[in-house]
């Protein structure tokens, strides 16, 4: 009987031992949902060894001859309006390897999928949703129907005309990406010198708020037409350029302040920390991040393109 391992790169890279075609092998296995997989797909079971696996999920040592091994590589793709890196799946590298080295010394891949034959009468853990994850699949309905609820209140019709308009207005010099199931709009514009916007309300049921980030600054309003007014001006204070970053050096070089001003000269300032420790004896550590900003210094936005203002 074939089955299919899935072994993290991770997991191999840490302290996963050297395995190859037609060798024996043996991994701690626990089940794949079988609903996630193509209908003519064998059972597919993933590797784990760190005691990640929830105690509810069986999991248990099988031992077979593997039978081939496949490396799979993806890229990354920056989440639209942020500088946040998350895995393209959409473009998966795909190479057939005979052998992998413990550790997976000299390779890249970001899983290995390997066939396994298993002997016909081996007992194999069967599939089981952990209750943690039960609860997590839940919780990501309930905040689904909430977020759907909530597209159609007051606030929620007042973000919809804010991004309708955007996408009238910005379409032809910026990338716009508007989730429609809960309210999240990301403006990303043509030009890398000027800033991108994130707008989204939140769906759990803990709270109820609008969040806008622009440059370094991030805002937290209340879900009110106050705040829809405020996320409003915020983003076309970003269009218009109208957004400037100033780290507070020498005076207090612990936080940079993002000061957007919106078109009647209102100023909406947000501030963060930028990790710097002072250690003693003037010596000074901070993350990379905190040392481009401070080397940048005050930096004004460009507006998106010269017919805003």
């Amino acid at each position: 009987m074939n089955i299919d391992v899935v072994i993290s790169g991770w997991e191999q890279a840490c302290c996963g031992g050297a395995f190859a075609v037609g060798e024996r092998a043996a991994w701690s296995l626990h089940e794949v949902a079988p609903d996630s997989l193509p209908p003519d797909a064998p059972r597919t079971f993933f590797e784990e060894h760190h005691g990640q696996t929830p105690d509810d999920v069986p999991q248990w040592k099988v031992e077979g001859v593997v039978t081939g091994i496949t490396g799979v590589s993806y890229g990354s793709k920056k989440v639209p309006g942020s500088d946040v890196l998350t895995r393209d799946d959409a473009t998966p590298r795909v190479t057939e390897i005979q052998m992998v080295p413990a550790r997976g010394e000299g390779l890249d891949a970001g899983e290995y999928r390997v066939g396994l034959e298993v002997d016909d009468d081996v007992a194999l853990p069967g599939y089981v949703l952990s209750s943690q994850l039960r609860e997590q699949l839940e919780k990501t309905k309930r905040d689904a129907q909430l977020g759907h609820l909530r597209s159609g209140d007051a606030v929620g019709l007042a973000l919809r005309r804010i991004a309708d308009d955007a996408s009238a207005r910005f379409g032809t010099v910026a990338e716009i990406v508007d989730r429609s199931d809960g309210f999240a709009l990301a403006i990303t514009p043509d030009r890398s010198d000027s800033v991108s916007v994130v707008v989204t309300r939140s769906s759990g049921e803990e709270s109820d708020g609008i969040s806008v980030q622009l440059g370094e600054g991030r805002w937290q309003l209340d879900a009110t037409a106050d705040g829809v007014e405020s996320a409003r001006q915020l983003l076309d204070a970003a269009a218009a350029g109208r957004v400037v970053d100033t780290p507070q050096s020498p005076e207090s070089p612990d936080r940079i302040d993002t000061v957007a001003t919106a078109e009647s000269g209102r100023s909406y300032t947000s501030s963060k920390p930028l990790r710097i420790m002072q250690l003693g004896n003037g010596v000074t550590m901070m993350a990379g991040r905190a040392r481009e900003l401070l080397a940048r210094g005050e930096h004004h936005y460009a507006p998106w393109s010269s017919d805003v203002s």
